[in-house]
């Protein structure tokens, strides 16, 4: 039988030479979208202006879901990057005024899921939505992404 010692060092050696994955420092992304208020759900396309490298994805479509009083989906399918195909779910609450921006609705958004290559991407930041027609809008989306 072994001393306890050499078993609790063979466990602690175990477990401090396992591999761990390194998430990513967080990058600045810009999302911007056109969207459509012309029927429900709202929905359009996105660029990807900025960190588009670190996204895997510079473009793509998007629905909204409203999810509760205040409280929206934004689902973004990447149409155009090493991540076509995947996509991720951003959650928003517009308030009719505040920070940051011009917008007729601003306020905080941060990343809730993902699939295949966004699986595991994290972020958060503000936005900004300015209608630009009679049924069409311009949304920004700022802040910093990373991936566990």
């Amino acid at each position: 039988m072994l001393p306890r010692v050499t078993i609790l060092a063979a466990f602690l050696l175990g477990v401090l030479v396992l591999p761990v994955a390194a998430a990513t420092p967080p990058s600045p992304v810009t999302i911007k979208t056109q969207i459509s208020f012309a029927s429900m759900p709202f929905s359009g396309t996105f660029t990807v202006t900025e960190g588009a490298a670190a996204v895997a994805c510079s473009g793509g479509t998007f629905f909204d879901a409203p999810r509760s009083m205040g409280v929206i989906e934004k689902h973004f399918t990447c149409t155009a990057g090493s991540g076509a195909g995947d996509s991720f779910v951003v959650l928003f609450h517009p308030r009719s005024r505040g920070v940051p921006g011009p917008g007729v609705a601003n306020g905080p958004w941060s990343v809730l899921s993902g699939t295949g290559d966004f699986a595991d991407l994290h972020g958060t930041g503000d936005f900004s939505v300015v209608v630009t027609g009679p049924a069409s809008g311009e949304e920004t989306f700022q802040g910093a992404v990373h991936f566990d």
